[in-house]
């Protein structure tokens, strides 16, 4: 059989080419908006994708013996990645598929603007081409860059108040510093909804990058919980956890490290980093250094239907201008917000002012300078 009549065929370089180029062309004709080929070439990305994922998982009986556990771990993300970017693409195809027998053109503008989408754009855009081999193959280890520029995003998990605290919503004990007594403000709005839009987004393969108390808060709790239970433990147990912490630290939890030296230099060198996304939990002083350099791609919130008039917030000393975009959001029963924002260039102003503003206006401005 050839290419995309059923399965692909040919070595690895071959299907990854096959993918290169039909990434490219799909870029091309979303963005000069002819959508009549996107069907067909979606069908066929998604195609190669579950070749790729096919052949990856293959590889990891080779890499067992040939390279040792870290390798086969390696091998085993990148499946999952691939996994998941192909569950995209089907998604896709499937719903231009039914745009296009309804003749619904709405719902296949929106579904070409669901594709413009970074997250869309961006999903697997780095493969490994995994081949069994001698322990320290060069080749066996190739890693095929197939999106220029591609970066791993940080991102901020949040549950956040209405006037912006983050501060202990797991507990009274949690963080009591600056005598906070509200610790814990989540829990009574934390229902089965909330809990689910937690295990998705921690379904997906990530690290950790923590703050040093944030760090201890994890590391004495899901150590001790049950993975085969509790899907969020296993994620978060399975991740490497990166720490950034200016005091000594004891690291008793496995895949944990501390960033040393330049703790800015060394995030950006995460960054660049083949790997999951790094998602950040808690945190407060971690998350100002990071917006205070512009490190955060994403802001995914749980806002909570109360003000706590203190507290730690989230935006504070770090804050800067930025742009962010809505991507997603959904409302639980209880009223929790939980929507998803991604950075989105700097930000824009305007006025509503009259073209030619009235003398009154004039005289308010003068006043408002002198003021100043």
């Amino acid at each position: 059989m050839g290419f995309f009549k059923g399965d692909p065929t040919g070595d690895d370089e071959k299907v990854i080419d096959a993918l290169v180029k039909l990434r490219g062309r799909l870029v091309r004709e979303i963005t000069t908006e002819q959508s009549a080929n996107i069907p067909k070439m979606l069908w066929k990305m998604t195609s190669v994708y579950q070749c790729l994922i096919r052949r990856t998982i293959e590889a990891a009986d080779g890499l067992r013996s040939a390279w040792g556990a870290e390798n086969l771990l390696t091998t085993i993300t990148m499946a999952r990645s691939l996994f998941e970017t192909g569950a995209i693409v089907s998604h896709l195809t499937n719903s231009i598929r039914k745009a296009t027998e309804a003749k619904d053109l709405e719902a296949l503008d929106r579904v070409i603007m669901q594709a413009r989408s970074p997250q869309i754009l961006k999903s697997g855009s780095r493969a490994y081409a995994c081949r069994p081999g001698r322990r320290g193959d060069a080749r066996s280890k190739r890693i095929i860059n197939m999106s220029l520029g591609h970066m791993r995003k940080i991102i901020v998990l949040s549950f956040i108040s209405l006037d912006g605290v983050i501060q202990a919503p797991g507990g009274p004990e949690e963080d009591p510093t600056g005598s906070f007594t509200y610790g814990g403000w989540s829990v009574p709005y934390f229902d089965e909804y909330v809990g689910k839009a937690m295990v998705e987004q921690m379904s997906r393969p990530f690290d950790l990058l923590l703050g040093r108390k944030t760090y201890e808060i994890f590391a004495a709790h899901w150590p001790y919980q049950k993975i085969d239970e509790d899907p969020i433990a296993a994620a978060i147990n399975n991740a490497t956890k990166y720490v950034v912490s200016r005091s000594s630290l004891q690291l008793g939890w496995d895949k944990s490290m501390v960033l040393r030296g330049d703790v800015i230099d060394e995030i950006k060198r995460l960054k660049q980093q083949d790997g999951p996304e790094l998602q950040v939990h808690g945190s407060g002083n971690l998350i100002q250094t990071l917006l205070r350099h512009d490190l955060i791609d994403e802001l995914w919130l749980k806002i909570f239907p109360l003000t706590l008039g203190l507290g730690k917030r989230l935006f504070a000393n770090g804050t800067t201008q930025a742009a962010f975009a809505l991507r997603e959001s959904k409302t639980s029963s209880s009223g929790v917000i939980i929507a998803a924002y991604e950075r989105a260039g700097t930000v824009k102003t305007g006025s509503f002012a009259m073209e030619k503003p009235t003398a009154a206006e004039l005289t308010r401005r003068q006043r408002m300078r002198e003021e100043n």
